[in-house]
């Protein structure tokens, strides 16, 4: 992340501030995830139409206790596919005018 700011102030008689700004962010190698997995539109069973229709556990898997598992396949749902591509910005300006109150 990258963030940056700037700002002038201006007194505009005895009582009275005039501020002009600027605040700017920058990210990049962010992470993002792509479903890869999903199906495309058409009729029908929707697992039958995913590009990764089931998974296999790596052979040595262990699960805790409370999972039992009796096939090393299973249908797949959810894929994601990690990067760090995404990248994100923000640039946002401000006036502020400010007027000192005296209490008598």
């Amino acid at each position: 992340m990258q963030q940056w700011s700037t700002s002038l102030q201006k007194t505009l008689g005895r009582n009275t501030t005039l501020e002009a700004g600027y605040h700017g962010e920058r990210g990049f190698h962010l992470q993002r995830a792509d479903l890869i997995n999903n199906a495309p539109p058409a009729p029908g069973a929707l697992q039958a139409r995913r590009p990764y229709q089931d998974a296999t556990f790596v052979s040595g898997t262990v699960l805790p206790s409370n999972i039992t598992s009796q096939a090393r396949r299973f249908p797949s749902g959810s894929v994601n596919m990690l990067q760090n591509t995404a990248r994100s910005w923000y640039d946002a300006g401000y006036v502020n005018l400010r007027r000192a109150m005296r209490i008598v």
